[in-house]
């Protein structure tokens, strides 16, 4: 490349100078213009063509005079190169070559193989030779084609929509071919060659081929070429077959960095497909690609040998197959480190992983968001192979068969020093268990994590036997017994082993830290521990021992967050220094991190700095009982304190009677506080002379809204309290997180507490604010997971409520006697709909009265409108 870059820049030296003046595409020698055409001729034939210069042996440039700007030089025929040549325009969209949508552009043949032809900023468009190969270019035998700061756009051909190229050493940079159309290869074609791309973007190029052997490599078709592709992107590529962004074939060094493969698609291998090829992807990511029958992101096959690292792949899809992300088969080899498979699905094997009599060694990475049939994370199938996991982490991962984390089906399989946890599946959430595997120092905690073929983990509870299904090394930990792990290093039926949430802690991918005083943690009391370092890269021991798992804990103690309580009077907010009773034992509270948990049910708690942080609550209007929340607290370590418990008693007002000197008594309403478990409280706002804070008052609530009087008196009722902004939202949609915890606020006295559930769906995580009612609502069977989609099992908190379920969900919670109907109740709830008879019964309600031929029954519900639902059937109900 050295050699390339100084041949570009001293082609001056003893060059012949051609400059084009007409955008016209003619031969006329008596015209006193020098067209591309006659400039072609001339640098070809060493002799001067009308007003063009004769062109020199060596070098030739072609040069374009500014009259040509902006103005395409429409070819009725290819330009034909015969001899060295550059073409340097003006810039990308000011010089435009345009191939009239008939006609190539270039076409050089060298059989020499010593030529070259460069081209800079320049555009090529509209190129067009459906029969043959190379729309724009069509290049053979060159020594060097370079293509700096160039577009090719809008061309056809048989191969290579905008390039064809054949033994030729190719190096394209800061370009962009987009809207290329061939059967192989719509960007470039290239055979027998070398190619770098550098800067490049490839957009919107589509191999078209409808028979089985054509239609690959949308943006790039590589055949027997060294590839070296840096800095580029290939988005919204498609092929008929396989690789929509990059097909690659026979290649023994490809080399592929910091580039992207977004929103491409196949049948087979959405993003990039490798055969028969050797080498490396480092700082690729793969993003949005769609495959239909195997690999939406990543194909490495044939035999191949393909090392990825330092990755990403991100919300890629197989619709009807295999490997939402990444196919690996027929003997190939995959060393995968360093990096993140995430959001991936498929809708039969593995939404991240799926190997078919491949080796593959995966180190150092994270498999989380993940979605299949089987295999939620990966899959192997029963051809065989090998598959080692060492340093990694299966966290969050679904299938609604089996295995949420690894199908293991048939291949040798070593497991080491991985974490499986939060993954879900209808048996075996981490594992199912084809071929025995051979484990060590792992973390299984989501619970039913081993399952064996025909038989689900509940049966392995029961005392089924898995010696034969699976080999341990030991220092394993499952909370549960379902995979019989069988050394007496081994630690299950850990029913309080937990992990804290996924998320930064250094390196190069998310990890599940360890908890304070964790069972996982200096496990390695017995046997050799040689793992160097953790999935992070922070070596092992920390401590006097190694810890299982893919986090190796640094001995860094948690703070101690202790609960709190205050005492108020009605209508008055309590601000509370719940930090004042906290503390950390190797360290420093950041007060910075104080975190509310759970907001309470009824009521708002925020977060306050007023020169030290504390929390205020503040009560509803005209409120009375006892409420909770919870909150914790990091140290500057960055360790997570415990979650804390606030308790808050709000009383009625204390009234205190003065004798007057004529007997007459003077009456003031004051308030009062108490603090317990260390912690200080202050009350905001006394109420003197029978001052209250009314909290119902919103600035985007008036009584001319239609929702008013409804909203009010929920509020009122501590039902609907309003956003942590002191705004209503009454139009605002309102998602089944909101929806459910005024439902649940609508029939329970007291608010339920995190700590009394758990877990009730994947998607409700601890910690936030909506999963004390969530999961009453779930314990009270008024709510279940998504049953079909690709979200089987979820509860999606954001989702928006429908008409049919607000109605539904209103009467189920306050167990209405349901009216079946004779006749439909409106034009769009027919008599043979599941949903008829609640809106039948909400109807014989009075409830529906304003309604006359339709119900609308998908229609989004709003703050306001589930809050006239609720105020009218609690009404009619005389609630």
């Amino acid at each position: 490349m050295a050699f390339l870059f100084a041949l570009t820049t001293n082609a001056g030296a003893g060059a012949g100078r051609i400059t084009v003046d007409t955008t016209l595409d003619n031969y006329d020698e008596n015209d006193g213009l020098c067209s591309l055409r006659e400039a072609v001729e001339a640098a070809n034939t060493e002799t001067a063509v009308d007003t063009c210069t004769a062109g020199q042996g060596g070098v030739n440039i072609i040069l374009f005079d500014p009259v040509t700007d902006g103005t395409p030089i429409i070819l009725s025929d290819s330009l034909y190169i015969t001899t060295d040549m550059y073409f340097t325009g003006n810039g990308e969209g000011v010089t435009i070559l345009d191939g009239g949508n008939s006609n190539r552009i270039f076409y050089v043949n060298n059989s020499s193989e010593t030529g070259f032809l460069n081209l800079s900023d320049l555009t090529l468009q509209n190129a067009m030779f459906d029969t043959e190969n190379g729309g724009a270019i069509y290049g053979s035998h060159l020594a060097y084609f370079t293509a700096t700061d160039v577009t090719i756009k809008n061309s056809l051909a048989d191969y290579g929509g905008a390039i064809y190229l054949h033994d030729t050493s190719t190096s394209i940079s800061n370009s962009t071919i987009s809207n290329n159309s061939a059967e192989y290869g719509a960007g470039i074609f290239i055979l027998n060659g070398s190619l770098n791309i550098t800067n490049t973007t490839f957009r919107d190029n589509d191999a078209t081929g409808a028979a089985f052997s054509y239609g690959a490599g949308g943006g790039l078709y590589s055949s027997y070429t060294d590839v070296t592709i840096t800095d580029s992107t290939f988005s919204l590529n498609t092929a008929e077959h396989t690789g929509g962004g990059a097909f690659i074939f026979g290649t023994s060094n490809v080399d592929i960095s910091d580039s992207t493969f977004s929103n491409n698609s196949a049948n087979f291998i959405g993003g990039l497909n490798l055969e028969e090829s050797s080498g490396s992807l480092n700082y690729v990511d793969f993003t949005g690609n769609t495959a239909a029958y195997s690999g939406g992101a990543l194909g490495i096959k044939q035999s191949s040998n393909i090392s990825v690292s330092y990755s990403t792949f991100d919300n890629n899809t197989t619709t009807d197959g295999n490997a939402g992300a990444i196919y690996v088969n027929n003997l190939s080899n995959l060393s995968l480190t360093n990096s993140t498979v995430s959001n991936n699905s498929a809708n039969v094997f593995a939404g991240g992983l799926y190997a078919e009599e491949a080796n593959v060694s995966v180190s150092y990475s994270t498999f989380n968001g993940n979605s299949a049939a089987e295999g939620g994370a990966m899959a192997e199938s029963p051809m065989g192979g090998e598959i080692d996991l060492f340093n990694v982490t299966v966290s969050g991962n679904t299938a609604s068969m089996k295995a949420g984390g690894f199908y293991i089906s048939d291949a040798s399989t070593d497991i080491t020093f991985s974490t499986f946890t939060e993954n879900t599946a209808y048996y075996a959430n981490d594992l199912y268990l084809g071929a025995p595997p051979t484990v060590e120092a792992n973390l299984f905690a989501s619970g039913d994590s081993c399952a064996t073929p025909g038989h689900e983990a509940a049966l392995n509870r029961l005392g089924r036997e898995l010696v034969s299904r699976i080999y341990s090394n030991g220092h394993n930990v499952e909370i549960e017994n379902t995979c019989s792990l069988n050394s007496a290093t081994d630690h299950y039926d850990q029913s309080d082993f937990t992990l804290e949430p996924l998320a930064d802690n250094g390196g190069d991918t998310l990890t599940h830290a360890l908890p304070y005083g964790s069972v996982a943690i200096d496990i390695f009391t017995e046997g050799t521990c040689y793992a160097e370092d953790d999935q992070r890269g922070v070596a092992r021991p920390q401590g006097e021992y190694c810890d299982a798992g893919s986090y190796e804990d640094e001995g860094i103690e948690p703070p101690t967050a202790a609960d709190d309580s205050a005492t108020t009077v009605i209508n008055t907010p309590v601000t509370i220094d719940v930090l004042a009773n906290d503390s950390d034992p190797d360290g420093a509270i950041d007060a910075s991190t104080l975190s509310i948990v759970d907001a309470p049910l009824v009521g708002t708690s925020s977060i306050n700095n007023d020169g030290k942080v504390k929390i205020t609550y503040t009560p509803a209007a005209n409120q009375e009982g006892t409420v909770s929340f919870t909150y914790n607290v990091k140290d500057n370590d960055g360790a997570t304190s415990n979650i804390a418990t606030v308790t808050v008693s709000v009383t009625g007002p204390q009234n205190t009677n003065t004798g007057g000197g004529g007997g007459s008594n003077n009456s003031s309403t004051t308030t009062t506080t108490t603090t317990t478990g260390g912690g200080g409280s202050e009350v905001v706002l006394s109420a003197e002379e029978e001052t209250v804070v009314d909290p119902c008052v919103f600035p985007d609530l008036d009584e001319n809204h239609k929702n008013y009087t409804a909203l009010m008196d929920l509020c009122a009722r501590g039902i609907f309290t309003g956003n942590d902004d002191g705004t209503m939202a009454p139009d605002d949609e309102i998602n089944r997180a909101e929806f459910l915890t005024v439902l649940v606020r609508s029939v329970t006295d007291a608010d339920p507490l995190e700590d009394d559930f758990s877990s009730c769906f994947p998607d409700v995580i601890s910690g936030e604010w909506y999963v004390a009612p969530v999961c009453y609502a779930y314990d009270q069977t008024w709510v279940e997971g998504y049953l079909g989609g690709d979200h089987v099992g979820y509860f999606l908190p954001d989702n928006s409520v429908n008409n049919v379920e607000s109605v539904k969900m209103l009467l189920e919670t306050h167990e209405v006697d349901l009216v079946e109907p004779t006749v439909a109740p409106f034009l769009d709830t027919p008599l043979d709909e599941w949903f008829t008879i609640y809106i039948n019964t909400f109807k014989d309600l009075g409830l529906l009265d304003d309604l006359t031929d339709e119900f609308d029954p998908a229609k989004l519900m709003t703050r306001g409108e589930v809050a006239q639902y609720m105020y009218d059937m609690l009404t009619a109900l005389e609630l």
